[in-house]
């Protein structure tokens, strides 16, 4: 089991993961246009699950790439914040 591990982790050590995080980075920044933002998009939200009813913009078309897809501003009464949580700061 241990010599299993140490495999696994030395193989994932060998995996290019910067070289990869950046080429997904210049993907994200790709502009579509318009008329392939909402059938590229709604694979996304599909697959990851996004839930767009709390988007404070719902309508895929209106973001140009993933990445503003994937940093888009939430409803302001959607994810309220517990302000009696020990862990909040005022």
């Amino acid at each position: 089991m241990f010599c299993q591990n140490v495999i696994q982790v030395r193989l994932y050590m060998c995996l290019p993961l910067n070289a990869a995080s950046r080429l997904w980075g210049r993907v994200n920044s790709i502009n579509l246009p318009v008329w392939a933002r909402e059938p590229a998009y709604s694979v996304y939200v599909s697959l990851f699950r996004c839930n767009m009813s709390e988007a404070a913009v719902t309508d895929l078309r209106r973001y140009q790439n993933l990445s503003e897809l994937f940093r888009r501003q939430l409803r302001p009464s959607c994810r309220p914040i517990d302000q009696k949580c020990p862990l909040v700061r005022y």
